[in-house]
């Protein structure tokens, strides 16, 4: 635990001592040493908050959707390419075509990667030695003969039976008739 505190503490001092090193290097002045502190402490917070969000994520999820974002990112890159003369003159405009082809396909390819990756975690492993591991719940239907005789309950009781006990219509329908006979 207080290793875990000690590098986060770790990570927003890097952050806040690369903001106060390089914003007055890009700006060219030394007025601009709190807004160094108040970047880097931001790029802090944002790497901690990556840090809480993926931890409730699967590696395979992460590691998927940053194939999906590089995917995307790429296919920016080569529409950017491919569309840069229509912007001879006008570079602002290349400048907003650009920005929005690289946000809306690496969004794309983040999420088709995650949702990839979601699908994949799904599936059931295999080992060498070992049996499948079963991705559904484990159903247990029960007969007219099991529900008469009542001993059941006992067993759910202690706990030695686990899953789902279903009872379909048609035994509920024999238990009501030998109920009314």
């Amino acid at each position: 635990m207080f290793r875990s505190i000690s590098l986060r503490g770790l990570i927003v001092l890097t952050g806040v001592a690369t903001g106060v090193f390089i914003f007055p290097k890009v700006f060219d002045t030394g007025i601009y040493h709190v807004w160094g502190i108040l970047g880097g402490l931001s790029i802090a917070v944002i790497a901690l908050a990556f840090d809480y969000a993926l931890k409730s994520l699967s590696a395979r999820k992460v590691f998927f959707s940053l194939i999906g974002l590089g995917t995307g990112v790429v296919g920016a890159g080569l529409v950017n390419l491919v569309t840069r003369s229509l912007f001879m003159n006008d570079t602002a405009g290349l400048v907003v075509w650009e920005s929005s082809t690289i946000l809306v396909l690496g969004y794309l390819g983040l999420i088709t990667g995650s949702r990839y990756g979601q699908e994949q975690g799904g599936m059931s492993s295999v080992s060498v030695d070992r049996q499948p591991v079963p991705q559904e719940p484990n159903y247990k239907i029960l007969d007219t003969s099991v529900v008469i005789d009542g001993r059941i309950a006992d067993l759910c009781e202690t706990g030695f039976l686990e899953g789902i006990f279903l009872i379909p219509q048609f035994i509920l329908q024999e238990l009501q008739h030998i109920a009314d006979s």
